[in-house]
């Protein structure tokens, strides 16, 4: 199933879409047991003196290595779902042709033959296909675009795809 919205439609659809945050508990417990053994490991070097100067600047060094990496983990344990099918979100772009992106413009306006594009990456990037969608492939949400100096400008709505029609262009993007 297809459906064309204008830039005020897409902004609204995107604030009241069916996409949750998740947390992933694994990377939060994992990042705070680095910044603990990081922290153990900078009070064990500084309260006991150790002899070898080298070894207590060591132990320090991967302290505050564990507590940066222990951050990193925690900064990145989030996630989005798509609630219906409860299926991650996945990104990808793709640097077009002026031909191929026009090609691609045509078939999403006739709302057909998604199944039978190809994706041919330029060695320029004038031109940019935009995907997002689920990866159970049921869900997507495409745009073509315009590099204008400084800014990708949209040269398509944004089409929402469910279900086959999702599906197929998946299917073409992942062919290229």
């Amino acid at each position: 199933m297809k459906t064309i919205l204008s830039e005020d439609e897409v902004m609204s659809a995107l604030s009241q879409s069916k996409f949750i945050q998740k947390t992933n508990i694994m990377y939060v417990i994992g990042g705070i047991l680095l910044v603990l053994l990081g922290v153990a490991g900078i009070y064990v070097s500084s309260a006991f003196c150790v002899s070898n100067g080298t070894t207590q600047m060591l132990v320090m060094v991967l302290g505050v290595c564990m507590i940066i990496a222990g951050l990193i983990i925690c900064w990145k344990r989030n996630y989005k779902v798509y609630e219906p099918t409860g299926s991650k979100i996945q990104k990808k772009s793709i640097y077009l042709s002026e031909q191929e992106a026009r090609k691609i413009t045509v078939a999403l306006q006739r709302g057909s033959a998604y199944d039978t594009l190809s994706f041919v990456p330029a060695t320029t990037n004038q031109y940019r296909f935009d995907i997002i969608g689920t990866v159970d492939r049921q869900y997507a949400q495409v745009q073509v675009l315009h590099y204008v100096p400084f800014n990708y400008e949209p040269m398509s709505p944004v089409y929402l795809l469910t279900e086959a029609d999702a599906a197929a262009i998946w299917q073409a993007v992942l062919q290229k």
